[in-house]
């Protein structure tokens, strides 16, 4: 999109520099062979124990990693002026889109991504994010430019909580920047895979999001994410849409959650799923739950109706895992 921007967003605070790969099963003089799925990758792995072995990898690509940069790409693209916050002293950032203004607060860390064709699973180093997020509290003119972001931006996003303990205090700092406001942003929040994290850090956490309750505010959550969270808060759920309608209750905003080729509306008034479609083949499925969030994000700052946002998101992100996005 061209011409005056859509609205004004504000996207915070992590950064990586993603490497995909794809892991050869087997070789030839001239030919390779990928591993296809998880499993049978697993099963690979799991052969090695106590024998050792070695495995093969070939780089697809460098580019622009983290929640935070794929996300604000993908809406500035879509017509948005963004303002992202991040781990971003890196020349591989200077590919994001021109409507990213970028405020850098650190080198970012490295992420070794493994794509299959029924998902990724992603290697982070994140001593270099830890380091930045440390030192940014005392950075005077760094810290006035988050808050002055989220203090004005039509729509604020926080994503990648989970990536270390201390990614609360950025938060945290956001949320209360947002909650001085006397006008009333959209509010989107991304928690990304918190497996390693402690119950305790997720009720902390819940009740920090409880606090933006009273705005237009979502939890974006993949279908793992849901199931996870459910059980971090001591429930159980048999299906996706009941732990969705559990995770809504406990963080008292929308929940939006996205698995593979759908996605699943959860609100004050109600719940919607939606079907969409499969890549039978990815090209790349890291950053897909990013470029649906953002798909997400504009739809609703556009004013689609809840079906329509969904339908948008979910065409969104498939478009981005064929790689023609």
């Amino acid at each position: 999109m061209t011409g005056s921007a859509a609205f004004t967003a504000a996207v915070g605070f992590d950064g990586y520099v993603d490497r995909i790969v794809r892991i050869v099963s087997d070789s030839s003089a001239s030919s390779k062979t990928f591993f296809k799925d998880i499993p049978r990758f697993a099963s690979a792995v799991e052969s090695m124990a106590g024998k050792s072995g070695d495995l093969e990898f070939v780089t697809e690509m460098y580019r622009p990693g983290g929640c935070a940069p794929i996300l604000a790409g993908a809406l500035a693209g879509l017509g948005a002026d963004v303002t992202l916050i991040g781990t971003i002293s890196h020349d591989v950032f200077k590919s994001l889109h021109p409507r990213v203004r970028q405020v850098s607060y650190g080198d970012p860390s490295d992420s070794l991504d493994f794509e299959f064709d029924d998902g990724k699973i992603m290697l982070a180093d994140i001593a270099q994010i830890h380091d930045a997020v440390m030192s940014i509290q005392t950075d005077r003119a760094l810290m006035d430019a988050l808050k002055g972001a989220y203090a004005t931006a039509d729509i604020c996003i926080l994503t990648n909580w989970s990536c270390i303990p201390e990614m609360y205090t950025l938060w945290e700092i956001a949320i209360s920047e947002i909650r001085k406001r006397g006008d009333r942003p959209v509010v989107y929040m991304d928690l990304a895979d918190f497996s390693k994290r402690s119950s305790e850090d997720v009720h902390k956490l819940v009740d920090l999001i409880n606090t933006v309750s009273g705005l237009e505010s979502y939890l974006g959550v993949n279908e793992k994410e849901a199931f996870l969270l459910t059980k971090k808060m001591g429930a159980t759920a048999e299906s996706v849409q009941e732990a969705s309608e559990f995770v809504r209750e406990a963080v008292g905003c929308d929940v939006v959650t996205h698995g593979i080729g759908y996605c699943v509306y959860t609100g004050k008034s109600g719940q919607l799923t939606v079907e969409g479609k499969i890549a039978e083949h990815p090209i790349v499925s890291t950053g897909a739950g990013d470029n649906f969030n953002a798909a997400w994000c504009y739809a609703t700052m556009s004013g689609f109706p809840k079906q329509r946002a969904m339908e948008f998101a979910n065409q969104f992100s498939y478009d981005f895992v064929r790689g023609i996005l």
